[in-house]
């Protein structure tokens, strides 16, 4: 996070609360064994807004692994083979909600960190996706489920340990599969949340030599034809600056970031259409000392939900706000009245909608220190005009002060 703190009374300015006695802020989903002996890293929720999968030590564990809990809570089921070491990686589910793709060693030659497709009925069965010497990362599953996409710098053409994007078949589990390069060196340098699916096509944020991610490109999702660059029009001169996350939004006209544009080293909320253009603030003004990170996209489109530390340096809160910008809603329980900093954890995977776009599920550590356990809220609706209007005009007299 910034280090600056100058501005310590303008988060509660501008930014509203989720005060509505209707709406459920911040349940706990609870999870047996108990989640206090352990902790929770990353999850993803099932199509069917049913169930969570995440990646965790729960009580009785030495290692992260991977279970399955319905979304109201209760007993968690082992997911992975038991014995095969530490889970880690991030957690998805195919489209028909019937697996989900983690990452691990022990499979085949004992290679560390590989993808593995495991059923979500609990038979603990395992089949191994990727074969590759390096460490894979950032998976995504096609909306079809036959291919998986992910990050890795095995075969990376310049020899120069780039992360790039590769898609390995899914469906195809009689032979070993090659990979299919998609990104190409050197212009790709794939972080996590670095791409997205398109269609056919893949977005992702990328480089030339010796710059950060400080381009997005288009290319097929197979690996043919060249990426064409799709250009920030309000590009900063005077300093350079780094996409840390990127999606699209589900109709396939904006790409929506988080990326120091307009601060060097301030990471903050950014929209820009698909095919190029000016990008956009989405939260007009933050206080000096905050970061905005990681976000989603709800499945219809029309909100946003990411973690910022809005009212104390370093220490995150939940918050939700329209597609379009406007003022953030917090939808996150307050945990200032903690004896230590409680706070919503940072980091792709680890926070999500539900597939009707009615609730936010995250990781805080509401209740032991540095124990990160789920959580659900219900997004708040956007405020009334002229409370937002309001909120605006505060923002805009206190915006010089940045």
């Amino acid at each position: 996070m910034n280090a600056s703190r100058s501005l310590p009374l303008l988060a509660g300015a501008f930014l509203l609360q989720a005060t509505s006695t209707n709406a459920q802020i911040g349940q706990l989903i609870p999870i047996t064994p108990a989640v206090t002996a352990g902790d929770v890293d990353e999850f993803a929720i099932s199509p069917d807004g049913s169930q969570i999968a995440f990646v965790g030590q729960l009580e009785g564990d030495s290692t992260d692994q991977a279970y399955l809990v319905p979304i109201t809570g209760g007993p968690a089921t082992l997911l992975n083979p038991a014995g095969v070491g530490d889970v880690d990686g991030g957690v998805v589910f195919t489209p028909d909600g019937s697996g989900v793709v983690v990452r691990y060693g022990g499979g085949d030659g004992n290679i560390d960190n590989q993808m593995y497709l495991l059923p979500t009925d609990g038979s603990q069965a395992a089949q191994q996706l990727t074969f590759n010497n390096f460490n894979v990362f950032d998976q995504q599953v096609s909306a079809d489920g036959t291919t998986l996409f992910y990050a890795d710098a095995f075969n990376d053409p310049d020899a120069d340990g780039d992360d790039l994007l590769f898609a390995t078949s899914i469906t195809d589990a009689a032979v070993i599969p090659t990979p299919t390069l998609i990104t190409p060196d050197p212009i790709a340098e794939i972080d996590t949340g670095g791409y997205a699916q398109v269609g056919a096509d893949i977005v992702f944020a990328g480089s030339l030599p010796g710059e950060g991610e400080t381009r997005f490109y288009r290319t097929a999702a197979d690996g043919t034809g060249t990426p064409a660059e799709i250009l920030i029009w309000n590009v900063p001169t005077e300093f350079g600056f780094d996409i840390d996350e990127m999606a699209v939004t589900p109709d396939g006209q904006s790409i929506v970031f988080v990326a120091d544009l307009t601060t060097d080293g301030v990471d903050e909320l950014y929209s820009m259409p698909i095919t190029g253009g000016e990008a956009s603030r989405l939260v007009p003004t933050i206080p000096d000392f905050a970061d905005i990170g990681p976000f989603v996209i709800s499945p219809d489109g029309t909100t946003l939900a990411f973690q910022a530390d809005f009212q104390e340096n370093g220490v995150g809160e939940a918050y939700v706000l329209p597609i379009a910008g406007g003022i953030p809603v917090q939808v996150s329980r307050e945990l200032t009245d903690l004896a230590y900093n409680a706070d919503v954890v940072a980091g792709v995977g680890r926070i999500a909608f539900t597939p009707d776009s009615q609730s936010v599920v995250y990781l805080a550590d509401g209740r032991a220190n540095g124990v990160n356990e789920l959580y659900i809220s219900e997004v708040i609706p956007e405020p009334t005009s002229s409370l937002l209007a309001g909120a605006i005009a505060l923002m805009a007299a206190a915006r010089g002060r940045r």
